[in-house]
């Protein structure tokens, strides 16, 4: 099961949820203060904070780990919540979790993809710093 944290208004009672997915080298906590602003402007919406498959909390999750199935895992997760998933937020590589997830649920009417390319790049094009980061971690 997926590490999640979800951030309401205070005092707030709300009606849907949204996911909000992080980067590549993210995690849950990215969002945070964001996510806090957004929902104190319209406490309809509570953002469930997500670390997907392999970040984060959200260790030993089973192979195979593609898009398709960290879409899965917010399917699994959907049906734990308490308020229906009507959204969800993506940045870089969780935009493209976004879009794998939005694709096939008309639930999640609202979707909201940042600095996310929705296509490959076999070329690599624009990754350098991203490789760059990677290679000194390694």
């Amino acid at each position: 099961m997926l590490s999640y944290a979800t951030v309401s208004a205070p005092g707030a009672t709300p009606a849907r949820a949204a996911f909000v997915l992080h980067g590549i080298l993210g995690s849950k906590t990215n969002w945070r203060t964001l996510a806090r602003r957004i929902t104190a402007e319209d406490p309809s919406w509570a953002l469930v904070l997500v670390d997907l498959r392999l970040h984060g909390a959200s260790q030993g999750m089973a192979p195979p780990h593609t898009l398709a199935a960290a879409a899965r895992d917010l399917d699994d997760l959907a049906t734990t919540l308490p308020l229906p998933v009507h959204g969800v937020v993506g940045h870089s590589f969780g935009g493209k979790v976004a879009l794998a997830y939005a694709r096939d649920r008309a639930a999640a009417s609202h979707l909201v993809v940042v600095d996310s390319n929705p296509g490959a790049r076999p070329d690599r094009g624009g990754s350098e710093a991203s490789l760059a980061a990677l290679e000194t971690l390694s």
